[in-house]
């Protein structure tokens, strides 16, 4: 539905312009291949393509139906070829009311303008749910995508005041669920406003329903910038987001995202791919600046899995994680398939609720048993073959210096290593601490791993 719109268009007959077009294409050809007669060039070319190899980015069915088709049918396609088209379209406000998109989509003002290969967008303002969204930029390859022979580009800037991204992805995943009734009867003789509420009644109070895979469409290549503000998923809350996004060959590529949150500073990079359903994959490069343990648990709780100990840390931290993992149908991260590396670093910081910790002051006779205060810490450690292995390192705890690492598996089985560097004893020693779960530990006096910081 479309409020207070205008659009102006000319159209001219462009025979001589395709014939110029033809001519400097068949031109071309017989530049690059010099050797092949003029009036074989298209069966050379044809074969040619023919004997290409499909990528296997191409090959999967299922996932070509996700792909932008806006393909002329036959009668419409002859007259897009014979009329070079211009013009502008004004919009000043609009409603937008699909099932496959169940949220309350309104337009507040468009200015467009186009010809047969290209739509620029000047100005665009829009409410999606409690969203706003304003955007400028341009579509190209029009010509050939409207043809069905080739993809589109999208050079894109996007910018916000307010996005609700549990709202959007909530419409999005209702959306890829819809089938159409099968007696539509009713919905064809509802008015637009008992439309609306049919289709965006239910959907977005749905919270225990399983994600939709997002397919990246392999007929788009884009560039998008985004500049965003007061921003909310899930418990995260960021005041302001700038971040660059990169879509090619079913893979899209995130670069140089700065955020600040009620979580702290966060510095983002990624990628995720949907070549094939084989070859479902994410990647990232988090960092974040001053966050506490628990909410680096609430934005990732694989961390809680692959780290327990980190539960147990009251204070604030600088983390770093980057990581690859395999990604299962509804979206979730196949914890077996993660490989990446670690960095925690914090100062003041308090330990409670540890049974490692409260093991190893009963044994150490600590002068604290029930919490520990660490004045400064720095851990690394790599995640491969279901296996977090710790890197050796020193942290001050009480009367002692420790050195400690060790495994921890994804099975919540670990094995650590504790030595004595600096103690009240005269004497050097180590503690093993293992078992099948922090609840099942296990404890052996031996010999000092190592020797000094």
């Amino acid at each position: 539905i479309l409020s207070d719109a205008g659009i102006k268009a000319s159209a001219v007959m462009s025979t001589v312009e395709r014939r110029q077009r033809a001519r400097n294409f068949m031109d071309s050809l017989a530049r690059q291949y010099p050797d092949i007669p003029k009036d074989s060039l298209m069966l050379h070319l044809r074969k040619q393509m023919d004997s290409r190899t499909v990528p296997e980015w191409l090959k999967e069915e299922d996932f070509r139906k996700q792909d932008i088709n806006i393909k002329l049918d036959e009668t419409l396609a002859r007259y897009f070829r014979e009329w070079e088209m211009n013009g502008k379209l004004d919009v000043g406000s609009g409603i937008l009311i699909t099932p496959y998109f169940p949220a309350r989509n309104t337009l507040n003002g468009l200015k467009i303008s186009f010809n047969n290969d290209k739509v620029a967008i000047d100005s665009l303002k829009a409410h999606s749910g409690s969203s706003e969204i304003g955007a400028k930029g341009q579509l190209t390859g029009l010509r050939r995508a409207l043809l069905g022979r080739g993809g589109l580009k999208l050079d894109l800037d996007i910018y916000s005041d307010k996005v609700n991204a549990n709202e959007l992805l909530a419409a999005y995943s209702a959306g890829s669920r819809y089938t159409p009734p099968q007696d539509s009867e009713a919905m064809s003789e509802a008015s637009d406003e008992e439309y609306l509420e049919m289709v965006t009644s239910d959907t977005l109070t749905v919270t225990d329903s399983v994600p939709a895979l997002i397919v990246i469409p392999s007929n788009l290549n884009a560039e998008i910038r985004l500049n965003a503000k007061d921003i909310t998923y899930s418990d995260l809350e960021i005041d302001r987001l700038s971040s660059k996004l990169l879509m090619k060959e079913r893979c899209v590529q995130i670069t140089g995202t700065e955020a600040a949150s009620n979580f702290g500073n966060i510095d983002f990079e990624g990628f995720y791919s949907t070549r094939t359903k084989k070859d479902i994959k994410a990647g990232f490069s988090f960092n974040f600046k001053d966050i506490t343990a628990e909410k680096v648990i609430g934005l990732m709780p694989t961390v809680d899995t692959l780290i327990p100990l980190l539960k147990s840390f009251n204070g604030q931290l600088n983390c770093e994680v980057a990581a690859t993992a395999g990604i299962d149908s509804a979206m979730n991260i196949i914890p077996s398939t993660i490989n990446g590396i670690m960095r925690i670093r914090g100062r003041n910081l308090a330990i409670r609720d540890s049974e490692m910790y409260s093991s190893l002051a009963r044994k150490l006779m600590f002068k604290n048993k029930k919490e520990g205060y660490i004045k400064e810490m720095s851990v690394e450690g790599l995640i491969a073959d279901n296996v977090l292995e710790v890197f050796p390192f020193v942290v001050k705890l009480d009367r002692y210096t420790l050195a400690l690492s060790g495994v921890q598996n994804l099975d919540m089985s670990f094995k650590y290593h504790a030595s004595l560097l600096k103690s009240p004893f005269l004497i050097r020693l180590g503690i093993d601490l293992y078992g099948n779960s922090f609840d099942d530990m296990k404890f052996k006096i031996g010999k000092a791993k190592y020797k000094s910081t």
